[in-house]
């Protein structure tokens, strides 16, 4: 089961979702009608991170594993994918289409995927991978397979460390607010 990859959803479709109406020029439209940026982010949020929750269930029963741990699996998997969106909002606000999306989230998709796989055979990654909210799921997979190596982590670390992950990019966020508006062609909060 590759429960890394479930993660990364708010990197790459969260900001597909928010190029899509970039691109077909429904954002102007929406802010008329009274939608702030907030509601409109948040609903991307939400769709982003229910979408990233389903595939985790199929995921999940596909593996053959335990059924008695899909609540954990499913509320670490949660919590780590809503670590990584503020990054996913970034990538949204800079990118022009939904090619450049894919390409600026390819950094992003393998610093948090490639490190923590690779953590199991190389020191230097695992050192690394402690610090990245997708070393999370490690805390469950490690339960439905004990020899595929994921990294062996701390609940209260982990936690800890998509919190940072979640305030780090919330603060990034704010700073790019305070130079510019996240869509250009309005200044609605």
């Amino acid at each position: 089961m590759d429960g890394n990859i479930l993660v990364l959803a708010p990197l790459c479709n969260f900001p597909l979702l928010i190029t899509e109406e970039k691109e077909r020029g429904t954002l102007p439209l929406l802010f008329r009608s009274k939608v702030t940026e907030a509601q409109f982010t948040a609903s991307k949020a939400a769709s982003s991170l229910l979408t990233g929750e389903l595939m985790a269930v199929i995921v999940f029963f596909i593996s053959g594993a335990r059924p008695s741990l899909l609540p954990q699996y499913l509320l670490i998997n949660l919590i780590a994918m809503a670590s990584f969106l503020p990054y996913g909002f970034l990538t949204a606000v800079y990118a022009r289409d939904q090619n450049s999306v894919n390409v600026y989230s390819m950094l992003s998709v393998v610093i948090a995927f490639i490190i923590p796989i690779f953590s199991y055979w190389n020191l230097a990654f695992g050192s690394i991978a402690m610090f990245i909210p997708t070393s999370f799921m490690g805390i469950v997979l490690n339960k439905v397979h004990p020899v595929e190596g994921f990294l062996d982590i701390s609940l209260p670390l982990s936690f800890a460390v998509c919190l940072i992950w979640f305030a780090a990019g919330l603060a990034v966020l704010y700073a790019v607010r305070k130079k510019r508006a996240f869509f250009t062609f309005c200044d609605n909060k």
